[in-house]
């Protein structure tokens, strides 16, 4: 008995030492740990912590091992296992089976006590948050909000979520788990209604995730009723012009609500903007010409038609000029880049029904025509080409459709000027009136290019076959041969002009249209 009490008193001295290996086996088992007692806060011979104390068995074990399996760990069932028997408010790790210290940002102390939802680095314990913004930032690193009470608290709406970090600015209350605030991906998760994506070139927000400041953008309405007296440029108290909107300090974005009345616009815009038509369609909301001269500033359009005559609808004298989604119908010239435009992309958008040239890219403007038809253009007197591309510049012209374009005076197509060649890849040129054997002319390099039977061009990457069309306006026919599944992939190509994904098939179709 003396020698027991002897090695007993060693152990108690001794950091680690299990005094049971110093008694035997037999001792171990006879011995009735109590949880009211740190009996097993020791160390076994295997080297496993052996730190709960069984009440069934009277014997010591590791954490979230009892009868009740997982449901017995702190983060799963919410039990006390840890904490009733190690005398410290810890929690058991589910990747050892032990219990530790509390760790910050993974709501380990929510899950174990909701009444001590921080984690406190200095003694590993468990606590409530502190008050004010102290407490603020304690929630936050737990992936909540604010503190109130000594408990955290999740977002209940965007504007919690701005107001702790403007580049995590929507509140996320997906089933099953607490709200949270993460970076945006959609329009619609914005309380502005524009997320910069990352994806959307007409919303820069200087990191993607980041919402557009309200006081950064005006509401628009031309429909009978508005009334420009009571105007701020809100939702619900929108401006009743373009010109008042452009007029208003800060403002980078300009939302226009469906209407039945074409927009005015003023005479020149020379301002960083961007007009996004909040219809469902381009349809649902048309604006008048546009011509724009902003140099070292950028004019973008979303969502919206371009309607009107005698005029080239955009009109880039100075800047640059992307469309996105959008339908520039009639005038003189649908696009018209040239002066000092320095750069323009256009995609996902129709161009119809201009007198003259539908595309005019010329002078040093830098270019990107991607996912877009041109059809019924310079059909009037004077220009006969769909496009001009004289441009000294850089750029890119894949996934188009050219479709029943020109008058007989040129070669209906597109003019690709003289100098460097232009690259025209995954495109369709057909059915265009020529005055001459080909639709191409001037400085073309050709990649996966269809242009009929009829054409006579000899440029190498030239598809003499005749795609099978539904319509005029080229969207294909899911029996046609010479276009689908017959592009070249590209990476930075993964819609087509309505938004479908690009391919569907084993390789995207050749044009702006993905059938199948």
């Amino acid at each position: 008995m003396r020698r027991a009490w002897l090695l007993f008193s060693i152990a108690l001295v001794v950091p680690g030492c299990d005094a049971r290996k110093l008694f035997g086996e037999s001792w171990t088992e006879a011995k009735n740990c109590q949880v009211s007692n740190p009996d097993c806060v020791f160390q076994t011979g295997s080297g496993t912590k052996q730190q709960i104390c069984e009440v069934s068995s009277g014997q010591c074990r590791a954490c979230g091992k009892g009868p009740a399996a997982m449901s017995s760990f702190d983060l799963v069932g919410g039990t006390k296992e840890c904490r009733d028997s190690y005398q410290t408010p810890i929690v058991c790790d589910a990747m050892t089976n032990e219990c530790r210290a509390c760790r910050v940002g993974n709501q380990e102390c929510l899950n174990s006590d909701k009444s001590k939802p921080v984690c406190d680095t200095g003694t590993g314990t468990c606590r409530a948050c502190t008050s004010g913004p102290a407490g603020a930032t304690e929630c936050k690193l737990e992936g909540f909000i604010t503190c109130s009470g000594g408990l955290c608290q999740p977002c209940a709406l965007n504007t919690d979520c701005v107001n702790i970090d403007p580049n995590t600015p929507y509140c996320d209350k997906g089933a099953g788990t607490a709200p949270t605030c993460r970076g945006c991906n959609l329009d619609s998760e914005c309380d502005s209604q524009l997320c910069d994506n990352g994806k959307n070139p007409l919303v820069s927000e200087g990191k993607a995730g980041r919402c557009a400041d309200k006081l950064s953008l005006a509401w628009v309405d031309s429909n009978a009723g508005c009334s420009a007296a009571m105007a701020d440029g809100s939702d619900t108290k929108p401006f009743c012009t373009i010109a008042a909107a452009l007029g208003k300090a800060g403002v980078k974005y300009l939302l226009l609500k469906s209407s039945g009345t074409p927009y005015p616009m003023p005479a020149t815009i020379n301002k960083e903007v961007s007009i996004f038509g909040k219809g469902a369609d381009p349809s649902q909301v048309t604006v008048a010409a546009i011509a724009f001269n902003g140099p070292g500033t950028k004019l973008g359009l979303n969502n919206l038609t371009v309607k009107d005559t005698g005029k080239a609808l955009v009109q880039c004298s100075g800047g640059s000029v992307t469309l996105l989604k959008t339908v520039l119908d009639g005038g003189s010239r649908g696009l018209d880049a040239s002066g000092g435009c320095t750069e323009v992309n256009v995609q996902q958008t129709k161009v119809t029904n201009a007198t003259g040239a539908g595309l005019y890219i010329a002078g040093s403007t830098k270019y990107t025509v991607i996912n877009t038809g041109v059809f019924k253009t310079a059909q009037g007197g004077g220009e006969g080409d769909a496009i001009t591309l004289t441009t000294t510049g850089t750029g890119k012209f894949a996934f188009n459709t050219i479709r029943t374009n020109g008058n007989n005076t040129a070669v209906g197509g597109i003019n690709c000027g003289s100098g460097a060649n232009k690259l025209l890849a995954n495109s369709v040129f057909v059915g265009n009136s020529t005055g001459g054997t080909s639709q191409l002319m001037g400085s073309c390099q050709l990649t996966k290019v269809v242009v009929g039977v009829l054409d006579q061009t000899t440029t190498q990457g030239a598809i003499k076959e005749n795609p099978k069309f539904v319509g005029v306006e080229g969207t294909l026919d899911p029996s046609d041969t010479a276009c689908i599944d017959k592009g070249d992939a590209d990476a930075a190509v993964t819609v087509d002009f309505f938004g479908g994904a690009r391919p569907l098939g084993n390789a995207p179709d050749i044009g702006y249209h993905e059938a199948k």
